[in-house]
């Protein structure tokens, strides 16, 4: 939402960002989000939201903007830095909802921790996603089944246990559970929250003024995101690099899935979609723990570590956060 695109909103360059931040007062960005969603516009799928929370991000920030304006061992800020405070204050963690689409979706400060939860838990079935759901199995069912045919698209000798009509029936399942939420409010809550993380997506896809002021440079997202968690004593997925590699291309397939009845070979087959079920299959491997390239067939899960089931907005404190 923030980082596609050519309306100034998405700024898709580092210098368009910065002066977008300094230059456009909270209230805007309300009135252009409010805009987008009126107009109809497609945003990423409730997966890109989920998957960011994931990695901690929102609390992380959360944190960052209390200790900004309760203390001053954050130190100075240059110009751009000010106003990203500013802005991400008064969007996303206001003292009561300030703007009419946040306050549609939520009625908490928080920008709706328990309604971005609640969005989760309906759209994929669990908030946190330790557990087994509907919308997990028949996933990782279809990543697993389009992993054997990755492997063996190029196979001309012996049998191929590739199973298209498999891969099609998971596919038309997931279907059938994304769009059971669509005629909902659940579509105002994924608009929100698409836009708040795209926010702090948006905030850690380079070295923008605020991670410029923070100091040290990261080279990638997951680096900024380890060390703006660092200045507030907090941590990071251990795996949120993955999840960021994850969410843009889950949300892509996901959309996919929803607006078009695909063949189970498309998954595999597709010089497009082909690529990019592979890069998700890497990444959901490691950032959910679960086996979908050996020949077994069950759900793993990561060993409790020190973020086990990330709440929502979440991230882990090492230290007593300082409240908001």
């Amino acid at each position: 939402m923030f980082t596609t695109g050519a309306n100034p909103i998405a700024g898709n360059n580092a210098a368009a960002w910065a002066l977008y931040i300094q230059n456009t007062p909270p209230d805007v960005v309300a009135q252009a989000l409010e805009q987008r969603w009126n107009a109809g516009a497609v945003v990423d799928h409730l997966a890109y939201a989920w998957i960011w929370e994931r990695t901690g991000v929102a609390g992380v920030m959360r944190e960052l903007v209390a200790r900004y304006l309760n203390s001053e061992e954050l130190g100075r800020f240059s110009v751009g830095g000010e106003a990203w405070f500013h802005t991400t204050r008064e969007l996303w963690f206001p003292a009561t909802p300030g703007y009419r689409l946040i306050a549609i979706a939520t009625e908490a400060p928080d920008l709706g921790k328990e309604a971005r939860a609640d969005a989760y838990a309906r759209m994929f079935g669990s908030a946190d996603v330790v557990q087994p759901s509907g919308f997990l199995e028949a996933w990782e069912d279809l990543l697993r089944e389009t992993w054997r045919g990755l492997e063996n698209a190029r196979n001309i000798a012996g049998a191929d246990p590739t199973d298209d009509a498999r891969i099609g029936r998971r596919a038309t399942d997931i279907r059938e559970m994304l769009l059971r939420h669509r005629n909902s409010d659940l579509s105002r809550r994924e608009f929100v929250a698409v836009a708040m993380m795209s926010w702090f997506d948006m905030t850690l896809a380079f070295n923008s003024p605020l991670i410029a002021d923070i100091r040290p440079l990261g080279q990638t997202a997951h680096e900024r995101l380890d060390t703006v968690a660092s200045r507030v004593d907090m941590q990071a997925s251990p795996v949120a690099r993955e999840l960021i590699r994850l969410a843009r291309p889950m949300s892509r397939v996901l959309r996919l899935i929803e607006n078009a009845a695909l063949a189970g070979a498309n998954f595999y087959a597709d010089p497009v979609l082909g690529p990019i079920m592979r890069q998700i299959i890497n990444d959901w491997e490691v950032a959910f723990g679960a086996k979908l390239k050996g020949a077994r067939a069950e759900i793993l899960r990561l060993a409790p570590t020190s973020q086990p089931a990330l709440p929502p907005g979440g991230g882990v404190a090492v230290q007593p956060a300082v409240p908001g």
